[in-house]
Formats: C-alpha cells, structure tokens, sequence
C-alpha cells in the first residue's frame, strides 16, 4: 500500500492557483454578459427609432418607383387616393395592425419673404404622428418626449431643421412661404407657421428637412394621393411575416404597390448589428485565449505539485484516460461553479448600471441616452457552457504531460 499525504503548502498553492483560474471565468462571463445585454439594449433602440421615431412604421407601403425617386418623378411614386382608402380600410380589420399612417414627400423652397432656399419635408397626419410616438419605449420614448408635451400643430403648422429656420432667421410662431410645383406643373404656394425646431446630426440635413401635415403638402401638390403608408404593428408581430403576406395580397389585387419591412427598407439595424457582432466576436476569441492560456498554465503549475499524488493513483490503478478524465472533471466543476458566481456578478452589474444612470451619446443620435443592460439569460448561458468547455479541454491538454510520465518518476522513486 503506498501512503501519499500532499503537503500544507501545496495545498495552499493549489487553493490560490484554483481561486486565480476561477475568477478569471467567472469575471469574463460577467464581462462578455453584461456586453451582450448593452448590445441588445441598442439593437432594441435602433429597432424603435426606425419604427417609431421615423414614423414609418413596421411596414411601409409604396410603390417601386418611390425607393429610386429623386423628387423628379413624383406622380410615378403616387398611390390614387382611392386604393389608399381603401387599403387602409383592409388594414384597419386586421386585429395585428394597431395603426395605418399615409404620408407624402414634397420638394419646394421655403421663403421668409426675402430668402428662399430648397427644403424637403414629409407629410404627415399629425395625429398618427403623435400616436405612432406614443407606442414608443425605451431611449426613444425619451426622443420624442419633448414632441408628445407640445400641443397637437395645426394643420398649417411646419416642424422645420434648427439649420433651415437659422437660414430663413424664423422662430416658432413665425409665418413662412412654401413654394413647390404641383403634379399638373403649376406653381403654388401656402403659408406655413412655424410649430417647432428640430435638430438633425448632418448640418446639410438640418438646413434642408422640414415636416408638414399630410393635408398641407396634398395641398401643396394639388393632389389627394400619397406616395406611402406606414403600417404599426402590435409588438411581438413578426413584421417580415406580416410583409410577406401583405405582399402577396397585394400581388394578387394585381397592384404593383411593394410592402417591406422595416429592416428591409433601411440597412442601419443590420449595420448596428454587424457591428456590435464584429466586436462582440472579436472579444470573444480574445477572452477565449486568454482564458484558455490561464487555465492551461495554472492546472499545469497545480499538476507539477501533485506529481506525487497523482502517481499514487496511478499505482493504485489509475489509468492514463482516468487521469486526464479526472483532472478535466475538476476543471468543469471549477468552471461551472465560477459560470455560477459570474452570474451573478453579471446581475449585479447590470444592477449597478441601472443605478449609476449614466448617460452617453450614441453617433447618430441627438440626445444623449442611459446605458442599460438588456441581458439574455440564454446569451449568458451559452457563454457559460463555452468556458466550462474550454476551461475542461485546457484542463485535459495540460494532463497529458503528468498521464505520460512513468508511475515511478511521479512517486519520486529513481
């Protein structure tokens, strides 16, 4: 029988070599968790400006000639009055659709009577704008907040770009000149009064955008038609779901009106996406080697002291598979319980985040936001299974050498 008792010491040095490996697992899920949630809470953001604070909705309808129109073209772009009623009045039955918004573009120039400069505006019913901003959440509710506490604009009311009303020295309550030419060619013009000013990140779009009522821009083109209607969804729809099926309702009417979806129709959600996917993968493999690295080193350190002891298992009956087996079983019952402990480190990190409310300015993006956390317990679960993986092939990696050596070079016996 060989007797084998590991020394005080070692056992010190394998305690502070386990808590070192741990840590690190347990830090890294926290910190690729807490990555994950702050990445979803701005998918979810970007989400809500293009369908809300856009106001145009989950699916907008138009037709084909509107995505390429340069506002030279505009009668092809028009959808006839009547198909939009009676569109709108389809969409209205369905239990899926919350809210239908027509809206129309105009191109003109904008006067204060001694200077006329080119502006672009979109027509919209101004109460579907206020209900499409109250269905907002998040960050963006809080965009859109100062619109919601005005009151409802008159219908010849204009929102203008803070560049545009500085060209034209207008302010709110100041009276303006839109001039444009309407579908038949003729010149026309309304008077506008200034409702409100908004700022945009492009100082070329801040001197040029300009939002009008939907009957003031029909006005404007002497036309009841409108080039587009944004379709609200209720939440949890899916929208490229309901697209596809309002498409093929519509191809079957024999329209040539196109439905699309809302990450269809704009590529920012999918260029936020890929880039916090990019970053999120570029950490990843990072981490992953680092990781790896430690918990390589640090069982390797933690097996050249249990030299011996792992020798007197091998004498005992150990094999070679058993002893790479065990120690990689080790490995997974410290990482599992270091994916434990970073759980909970990643909920009082999010915790924390929410309470420190601290603000940043996202690019594109005119109000500065509060960082949250929109943590996926899904997310951090796969994460955790990864580095319990890892962490159980690093522990084998470095067993192989101590399962190689001879059962008498482990014991010490020359």
């Amino acid at each position: 029988m060989i007797g084998f008792k590991l020394p005080a010491r070692n056992l010190r040095r394998h305690g502070r070599r386990s808590l070192y490996a741990g840590t690190i697992i347990a830090v890294t899920l926290a910190a690729l968790g807490l990555f994950d949630g702050f990445s979803n809470y701005m998918y979810s953001t970007v989400e809500e400006l293009l369908i809300y604070s856009s106001t145009e909705g989950h699916v907008l309808i138009s037709r084909p000639a509107f995505a390429r129109s340069d506002f030279s073209d505009i009668e092809q772009t028009l959808i006839p009055a009547a198909t939009a009623a009676d569109l709108m009045a389809e969409l209205a039955e369905d239990p899926r659709v919350v809210l239908t918004a027509p809206q129309l573009r105009v191109a003109g120039l904008m006067s204060n009577g001694n200077v006329s400069v080119p502006f672009r505006a979109n027509g919209v019913r101004y109460a579907d704008q206020r209900r499409i901003f109250e269905l907002a959440r998040g960050p963006v509710r809080l965009m859109v907040q100062r619109e919601l506490d005005r009151p409802l604009p008159p219908v010849y009311g204009a929102a203008l770009g803070r560049g545009l009303a500085q060209i034209l020295g207008l302010e709110v309550g100041d009276t303006a000149m839109a001039l444009t030419a309407t579908i038949d060619g003729h010149i026309n013009a309304l008077d506008v009064e200034v409702s409100s000013v908004f700022t945009v990140p492009q100082a070329e779009l801040s001197s040029l955008l300009a939002t009008l009522s939907l009957e003031h821009a029909q006005a404007l083109y002497d036309t009841q038609a409108v080039d587009r209607i944004a379709v609200v969804l209720q939440r949890g729809i899916d929208a490229q779901a309901f697209a596809g099926e309002l498409q093929a309702r519509l191809d079957a009417a024999g329209t040539d009106l196109k439905a699309q979806d809302w990450r269809t129709r704009d590529p920012l959600y999918e260029s936020v996406k890929r880039l916090f996917d990019t970053i999120f993968s570029f950490m990843f493999v990072i981490v992953v080697v680092i990781v790896g690295l430690s918990v390589t080193i640090t069982v390797g350190m933690s097996i050249t002291e249990r030299t011996r002891e792992l020798g007197a298992m091998r004498a005992l009956g150990l094999t070679q598979f058993g002893l790479v087996r065990l120690i990689a079983v080790e490995c997974v019952a410290l990482a599992t319980i270091s994916s434990a402990i970073g759980g909970i480190l990643f909920v009082l990190g999010g915790m924390l985040v929410e309470r420190l409310n601290v603000y940043w300015l996202p690019p594109l993006f005119l109000t500065p936001l509060p960082i949250r956390i929109d943590g996926n317990a899904t997310h951090v679960a796969i994460i955790g299974l990864a580095l319990i993986g890892l962490t159980g092939v690093a522990g084998a990696v470095a067993a192989l050498r101590a399962a190689r050596r001879s059962i008498v070079d482990a014991l010490g016996y020359h």
